[in-house]
């Protein structure tokens, strides 16, 4: 419980090693220093915040299922691993574009967030150009330079769309984003449902389709937005103002993410084959339903910490952290549940009686604690980017690196997609041990 009393204010401390869980709810909703007005703001922006991620968290899930159901396990692990390919170069633009964005731009009035939006999507289109040639060149490696233009245009569109996705987040926007969202994310799954029942569905036409909804919600949300005219001065302004903030940020991603979305299925790949990289996310698609409420802990955090810290400072920054982690356990709790005890269950109800990925019961299982360490490492990776202390939390994934080369990697070679789920463990337990440590040490 000592990394828990690090994110709370220095009064509560103790509080923590007397108090149970449901009393330290209680007294978080009778806080003097919230009130009735603004403890009513907090919860309508988690709620809008929650659905939103709910939806894109749907529409991806049913993406997946629907894809895992169609193509061959061969088919399927080679758009696993270029998908996981476009996620790791998105994670790029979030580091020194959309981070940055989130954190300026929650500090800045409406028609500064605009002109800061706007630079942002020229600085993507820039970035996307070196981006694609990274995402060809996977392709090719793969043997699958077919699905190269449609997946460099899903890559280019959705950088688009997030850039006033989170320029209407840094303002707690939520209620608006969900409309581009729900076209974004339930447009596409709906879309791949139509080309599976015409018997068109193919990883190509799949990119295809992420495409051309990502491209729909982005125009939307740059409308709810609002478009201004900036001067090219402004644009490199931005351009070395972000880079400055988000640097660091971009070496944690590159090593966070590549072990999260590419180490994984692509040494899966390499000593089982596809197939083995199809199951291992076939299991991800089950406990990645989870996905709304971690991710959008990250959405909640990273601007709410950067406002509080710079208005009343780090003792009020850590309290909003630990508040929003505990609304995220509670609805994360029973869901775990229900994997742990009905793993069969959960895998025949979503892949059919005939599917060949129903004996991934254990590793099912296994990503339960897995999956749990990595709530717990956003939860404090989200504190420290909050706190703009980029340049410590990549110390803690550069420890955590160490840790999945010396044993996680090893444990993937021996275990395939057992072996997988524990590196998961092993991984997302250094990352929340060097955060606490990281956090002992910010004043």
């Amino acid at each position: 419980m000592a990394w828990i009393a690090e994110l709370l204010p220095p009064r509560f401390t103790g509080a923590v090693k007397k108090w149970t869980l449901i009393k330290r709810i209680k007294e978080f909703h009778n806080l003097p220093l919230i009130g009735v007005r603004l403890r009513t703001l907090y919860l309508n922006h988690s709620f809008w915040a929650f659905a939103d991620q709910g939806l894109v968290s749907l529409g991806t899930f049913a993406t997946n299922i629907i894809l895992a159901r169609t193509l061959s396990p061969e088919d399927y692990g080679r758009y696993v691993i270029i998908f996981g390919v476009l996620l790791f170069l998105n994670s790029i633009q979030y580091a020194i574009i959309t981070f940055p964005l989130t954190v300026r731009g929650a500090a800045s009035d409406q028609n500064s967030l605009r002109h800061l939006a706007i630079s942002s999507l020229l600085f993507t289109t820039i970035l996307a150009l070196f981006l694609g040639v990274g995402m060809l060149g996977a392709a090719t490696i793969l043997g699958s330079i077919q699905l190269a233009p449609w997946a460099v245009s899903s890559l280019f569109f959705w950088q688009f769309q997030e850039v006033f996705r989170r320029a209407l987040m840094a303002h707690q926007r939520y209620f608006e984003v969900m409309w581009g969202d729900a076209l974004s994310y339930l447009g596409q799954a709906l879309l791949m449902l139509v080309l599976y029942w015409y018997g068109q569905l193919s990883a190509q036409s799949t990119f295809a389709v992420i495409a051309l909804t990502s491209a729909i919600a982005g125009a939307v949300q740059a409308i709810q937005l609002g478009l201004t005219s900036i001067k090219f001065s402004q644009v490199w302004r931005v351009v070395d103002d972000f880079w400055r903030l988000g640097s660091w940020l971009l070496l944690h991603n590159l090593i966070s993410n590549f072990f999260t979305f590419l180490s994984f299925p692509w040494a899966l790949a390499y000593l089982y084959g596809v197939n083995e990289a199809a199951a291992l996310q076939a299991v991800l698609n089950i406990i990645g339903a989870s996905h709304p409420i971690i991710f959008c802990m990250r959405g909640l955090i990273v601007p709410a910490t950067a406002r509080s810290y710079r208005a009343a400072g780090k003792a009020a920054a850590q309290r909003i952290t630990f508040n929003y982690a505990i609304q995220g356990l509670i609805l994360l709790f029973p869901f775990y549940a229900i994997v742990l005890l009905w793993p069969r269950m959960l895998l025949t109800a979503f892949y059919g009686m005939d599917s060949p990925y129903l004996g991934l019961e254990a590793p099912l299982r296994l990503f339960v604690p897995a999956y749990t360490l990595f709530y717990m490492s956003v939860i404090l990776t989200s504190f420290i980017d909050g706190l703009e202390e980029t340049r410590r939390a990549l110390m803690a994934q550069l420890v955590s690196a160490c840790a999945f080369l010396i044993i996680g990697l090893p444990l993937t070679a021996w275990g395939g997609v057992i072996g997988a789920s524990l590196g998961r463990s092993v991984y997302g337990l250094t990352v929340v041990i060097a955060c606490v440590v990281i956090i002992r040490k910010i004043k």
